[in-house]
């Protein structure tokens, strides 16, 4: 059973293949779906279901602010119309948006989403994973930072660089001239 991400689940019903148009996804987040009756058939009660899935840590509708939010920090206002040599800089923003999203996914904990009464601990493993993505966040929105100062600071070599020439060190005389 391989899925790919032209069909992010595929669901078999005895070995059989059931159309997509019949696969209803009801919480994306959960993974929930029903199965919808084709040509009045349903599958039967003791049939055996196996799914497949793609599985993709952010949804469109995530990169895509992300993005929005990440143009806008570079005086943009939309990500299509950043300017060449604040791509970069705009992608580290994005990025480190995105890695403060996981962080805050892996912090929450499922027994809090089904009310569960007992919360588990959370594991080395999990504390790992939030601390990555927290100094990912950190890492990617330093490198933004600088990137962007340097790209207003530094572009076509002009800038931190004295502006001789531009201001008359001498004022004009202010008495008559005959």
């Amino acid at each position: 059973m391989q899925t790919s991400s032209a069909y992010p689940l595929r669901v078999w019903v005895n070995d059989t293949e059931w159309a997509a148009s019949g696969i209803n996804v009801v919480n994306h987040v959960r993974g929930e779906f029903q199965l919808t009756a084709l040509g009045g058939t349903a599958p039967a009660s003791n049939a055996l279901v196996k799914a497949g899935y793609f599985y993709q840590q952010h949804f469109d509708s995530e990169l895509t602010f992300f993005l929005l939010q990440a143009a806008q920090l570079v005086n943009a206002t939309a990500a299509s119309s950043v300017p060449l040599g604040l791509q970069q800089a705009a992608l580290n923003f994005a990025g480190a948006m995105a890695h403060e999203r996981l962080a805050v996914r892996w912090q929450q904990r499922k027994s809090d989403q089904f009310m569960l009464q007992e919360a588990p601990q959370l594991s080395t493993e999990y504390e790992a994973r939030i601390t990555f993505h927290k100094q990912q966040a950190q890492d990617m929105y330093a490198r933004g930072l600088a990137m962007r100062r340097d790209y207003y600071e530094l572009s076509l070599d002009r800038g931190r660089k004295p502006s001789f020439g531009i201001f008359k060190r001498r004022p004009n005389p202010w008495t008559p001239n005959r």
